[in-house]
């Protein structure tokens, strides 16, 4: 069998469609996608847009995500992202090894460690604040480049985050009234399956 000359690879880099299958292959690992759009302009026109279907996003990383994408032409990527799953990845931290099923919290909880009391009606600043800001922030650049559906989004927080996170979607209603559609049309479905 011979070996493949430089002319018949050029030919196959320069068919996206080729490339775009090629590339499928290495989007499981994503270091390999990362890797291959470091080696030529037409592999990362190729490669970032495979790169960036998925993102998924640690609140404590969030504003390095924004920084990357304050370029207008970085900014022109997040037209490709399908889903984004945003999570606290703190509160994770400290919940990780308690169980989900435990009918009541000890007497000793993350709160007392930091000076943290339950109350309903605090205001939203005292609760994170990156939720109501970087991510309303990041949320804002996905609409604004956006001509297609929003992307699929994925939450994942504490309890104290909720609020927060209503700010964050009332800053920014195209994600808001997504959110309050689809329920609404789930709504609808199970009360029509009772009647």
């Amino acid at each position: 069998m011979p070996a493949p000359t430089g002319q018949g690879i050029i030919r196959v880099q320069r068919i996206s469609e080729i490339m775009t299958l090629i590339f499928r292959n290495l989007q499981r690992d994503k270091v390999d996608l990362l890797n291959a759009s470091r080696v030529s302009k037409t592999f990362r026109a190729v490669a970032m847009p495979l790169l960036l279907v998925e993102m998924d996003i640690q609140l404590s990383n969030i504003q390095a995500v924004i920084d990357s994408f304050t370029d207008r032409k970085s900014r022109r990527l997040l037209k490709y992202v399908k889903y984004i799953r945003l999570w606290d990845d703190e509160v994770h931290q400290m919940f990780r090894y308690e169980p989900h099923s435990r009918p009541l919290q000890p007497l000793s909880t993350w709160r007392d460690e930091k000076d943290i009391e339950f109350d309903d009606h605090k205001e939203l600043e005292k609760y994170d604040p990156r939720w109501k800001t970087q991510v309303a922030t990041l949320l804002d650049m996905i609409t604004m480049v956006r001509h297609q559906d929003l992307p699929l989004l994925d939450l994942s927080l504490g309890v104290i985050g909720a609020y927060a996170v209503n700010a964050a979607l009332k800053q920014v209603p195209e994600f808001a009234d997504r959110v309050g559609d689809r329920t609404d049309v789930l709504v609808v479905g199970k009360v029509a399956e009772r009647c």
